[in-house]
């Protein structure tokens, strides 16, 4: 276990406390439902293990893209 890491530790804890209702309130002022949250999160895991080439020497990990459009989300939608 010395070599999981961290990030993929804390979106575990965060989807078991999605699973078990215990951030309902958090995602409900994200207007997200407790499924649609832990798709997201999903997607976030499985992406983390993508990279997507822009040039020979630079890649964009996948799981950030989706971090990057969850964020835009919750910005445009915070002055509502």
């Amino acid at each position: 276990m010395a070599n999981f890491p961290f990030g993929m530790i804390a979106l575990i804890v965060v989807s078991i406390l999605i699973y078990f209702g215990l951030a309902h309130r958090v995602l409900d002022r994200m207007r997200l439902n407790d499924r649609s949250a832990l798709i997201v999160i999903a997607a976030i895991i499985v992406g983390s293990f993508i990279d997507v080439p822009i040039t020979p020497r630079i890649t964009i990990n996948l799981g950030g893209i989706i971090t990057v459009g969850l964020a835009i989300y919750v910005l445009l939608g915070a002055g509502t």
